[in-house]
């Protein structure tokens, strides 16, 4: 009965389903629990019984099991092994304690694989970001994500546009069609460095909210810093025309 179970268990069904074999001889199904193991061990042995061989097959079998084999093996000779002499409990405790101090090789798994493959590209990224010479770059020295979680989605935009360096108070001119503007208080050209680092105007505004003069500090990752440039800006009347 325990045999059925787990049969049943393997194929999925309950235990309680009785299990049925077709019978060729009498057209009958058989469901007794007793007697089917019997049909079955009654039918592989006869598949299996030397009968169902051809003569010739009979033959040649009961020559090569008559045949005596030749031992090639060198006993003087410690790397050959004898492969039917048996294992002894010596050899099973010896490898056994073996593969104990043996470190096992783990599996790599999927998830394994695609944070390798995201650690190479991401090294390969940053040697080449290192390499450039651009007004991002000399923002953003690495290529990790950078979050502002702690700013508005108006907010975080005005960073964003800051650190691209594309803004309406910078850049509107293209659309306008107009000349680049000039700081009226610098008379030169008006780009985030200068708001941000340079321009005359905001000194008083840029010490009282600790503004650095480095655009990579200014704008970077750090979440309070980032709010001490919003509220620079927004003092400065400035975060309108982002």
């Amino acid at each position: 009965m325990f045999f059925w179970n787990k049969i049943k268990s393997l194929k999925g069904l309950s235990r309680n389903n009785k299990i049925n074999l077709y019978d060729k001889n009498t057209n009958e199904l058989v469901n007794d629990s007793e007697q089917i193991p019997n049909e079955l061990g009654e039918y592989f042995y006869k598949n299996s019984s030397n009968q169902n061989y051809t003569t010739q097959f009979s033959t040649f079998k009961q020559q090569c099991e008559n045949e005596t084999t030749i031992n090639t093996v060198d006993e003087n000779h410690t790397e050959q092994i004898q492969m039917n002499h048996p294992i002894t409990s010596q050899e099973i405790s010896h490898y056994i304690t073996k593969s104990k101090n043996t470190p096992l090789i783990e599996q790599i798994s999927y998830d394994d694989t695609k944070k390798y493959i995201k650690i190479i590209t991401n090294d390969k990224w940053q040697h080449v970001w290192s390499k450039q010479n651009t007004k991002l770059n000399e923002i953003k020295g690495d290529t990790t994500q950078w979050y502002n979680p702690s700013l508005k989605r108006k907010e975080e935009t005005v960073i964003n546009r800051l650190r691209i360096g594309h803004t309406i108070v910078t850049h509107g001119f293209l659309m306008a069609k107009e000349k680049p503007p000039i700081c009226t208080n610098c008379g030169t050209n008006l780009s985030v460095k200068h708001i941000i680092s340079d321009c005359i105007k905001y000194i008083q505004e840029r010490i009282k909210h600790g503004i650095s003069h480095n655009l990579d500090a200014a704008l970077g990752a750090n979440h309070h810093l980032n709010a001490d440039l919003i509220n620079f800006l927004k003092q400065t009347n400035i975060y309108n025309q982002i």
